[in-house]
């Protein structure tokens, strides 16, 4: 598969130094004297050692950007602190229910947005709605030119997150810079009217309520602990929810993005799948309902598959090299096959909401198993986050190798994902691994969200985003996407962005 060959070299440097001095290697980076593991053991000790053994420590370009209110510079009981204000709000039962009818809403009109056009860039499409997702979650922002110029703004600030540390006019670190400077006045005065009105709310009410988003909740830090020597300043606030809308603009779309290339990667899988949805929707118009036999669409599948098997082989040909052509060109409709388990599992959730007249909920889209298994396997695959930076505060040492006071380890997330050790046919992308391993298993060999104190503490929602867009898009339209290649330096990227083709398959989402 495609897959292969990018991530091959994704990790071809990191393998060449492994390949002979092991998983953990001594190297230079930018002159800065660094040590890389590879080994998911000493990533699990040095990510959960945070504080007072090691701390983040990050190129100057990201500092810069970032700033000295960075989460990446809170430490110790402040870091665990806001950690866990954050975390608890977006885990609360009422922002579940909240959330999921905004991601719902914005999903389903981006989709409907599709319908009249002849080609689409996904990697575009999903940042346009994980975004206004986000900042809604942070700020209660709605679509207003306010929004607007924060999405244009934090478009050129996201920019600079890797760059040459030259901050004269023109280049790119200047540039994200001022975007930064414009982002930080807007935010500001929305924080400062949102705790202009807490401070003239009385003290009983501001306490009963339930927090409307993440900048309630933080304020009302400020207000119940003035006399605490932790208690957040403004810009401290300011500064944090900027950062956390980063994930709106990057990791969550670009996560869409490659489940809908992983998924569309076999061109043969894309006239199979035509033939299964016909079937599908022939059975639904002969019956007059949602409900349709599934043994039937299997025996009748079978029978196209082994059509289909057949017209791939050449015609001049015996009948033993027909025979074992057609077996191997089974092993190319992979892809196929989890488009199909993929949408027989959403379109089963779909009748029945159809049916009951009941609002999807959050756990309705995280009890899809196999559309969980997909996401899964995305994020190993895809290694969006690939590593994190830390700094060594003192002389330690783990499984033997001593790591001086004031070195640096990268703890590298997608060469541990890309190990035969923990994965089988590590760059074959396969959500079925996950049915034998299941997904809690070998938790030090899945990271996607990092671990420890700093485990991304919006995991669950990006999970969330990423289900209810997988489960309209694939009940709602069948796609062809063009061929596209993964960037994976700065960040990941698709070179065109992923262009494609939608079909709709039923009523309108």
């Amino acid at each position: 598969m495609e897959t292969t060959k990018q991530g091959m070299g994704q990790n071809l440097c990191v393998c060449v130094y492994v390949c002979r001095y092991g998983k953990v290697f001594k190297t230079h980076i930018l002159g800065t004297p660094i040590i890389v593991s590879t080994d998911p053991a000493v990533n699990k000790v040095v990510l959960q050692n945070h504080g007072n053994i090691f701390i983040p420590a990050y190129p100057k370009s990201i500092r810069e950007i970032f700033g000295e209110y960075s989460i990446l510079q809170t430490n110790g009981t402040l870091q665990k602190k806001v950690h866990a204000l954050i975390g608890g709000f977006l885990r609360s039962p009422q922002f579940k229910t909240r959330i999921t009818k905004d991601i719902e809403h914005h999903v389903k009109l981006t989709l409907t947005s599709w319908k009249d056009r002849p080609l689409l860039l996904i990697q575009e499409e999903t940042q346009k709605f994980t975004f206004k997702v986000l900042v809604k979650a942070l700020l209660s922002l709605d679509p207003s030119d306010d929004l607007d110029f924060l999405k244009r703004e934090f478009d050129e600030f996201i920019k600079g997150l890797i760059c040459l540390p030259i901050k004269l006019p023109g280049t790119r670190l200047y540039k994200s810079l001022k975007a930064k400077e414009r982002i930080f006045k807007l935010v500001k005065r929305i924080v400062e009217q949102r705790k202009l009105g807490l401070e003239k709310s009385e003290d009983q009410e501001h306490q009963n309520t339930i927090p409307n988003d993440a900048v309630d909740v933080l304020l009302r830090d400020i207000s119940g602990e003035q006399n605490d020597k932790q208690s957040l300043s403004l810009d401290f606030i300011i500064s944090h929810i900027i950062e956390l809308m980063i994930p709106g603009e990057e990791t969550v779309p670009m996560s869409m993005t490659l489940a809908v290339k992983f998924l569309s990667d076999c061109p043969v899988a894309l006239e199979l799948l035509t033939v299964y949805i016909s079937i599908c929707i022939f059975m639904c118009i002969q019956s007059s309902t949602l409900y349709i036999d599934h043994h039937k669409i299997e025996i009748w599948f079978l029978i196209s598959l082994a059509w289909l098997g057949l017209r791939l082989v050449p015609r001049k040909t015996t009948s033993e090299e027909r025979g074992t052509a057609t077996v191997a060109s089974s092993w190319s409709l992979l892809p196929l096959l989890i488009r199909i388990e993929c949408s027989e599992e959403n379109m089963k959730l779909k009748r029945q909401k159809t049916d009951s007249g009941d609002d999807y909920c959050w756990t309705d889209y995280m009890s899809l198993q196999f559309t969980q298994n997909v996401i899964n396997e995305t994020l190993r695959v895809a290694n969006i986050i690939n590593a994190v930076w830390r700094k060594a505060l003192k002389d330690v040492e783990i499984k033997g190798i001593l790591i001086p006071e004031g070195w640096c380890v990268l703890t590298s997330f997608s060469s541990v994902h890309m190990d035969e050790e923990n994965y089988e046919n590590p760059y074959e992308f396969d959500p079925w691994r996950w049915e034998k391993t299941g997904a809690s298993v070998k938790n030090n060999c899945f990271t996607p969200f990092g671990g420890g104190q700093r485990l991304c503490p919006g995991l669950e929602l990006s999970r969330l985003e990423i289900s209810i867009f997988l489960h309209h898009l694939v009940t709602t339209y069948r796609w062809i996407a063009e061929k596209d290649d993964i960037i994976y330096f700065p960040t990941v990227k698709l070179k065109k962005k992923l262009p494609i083709r939608v079909t709709s398959i039923g009523n309108s989402p």
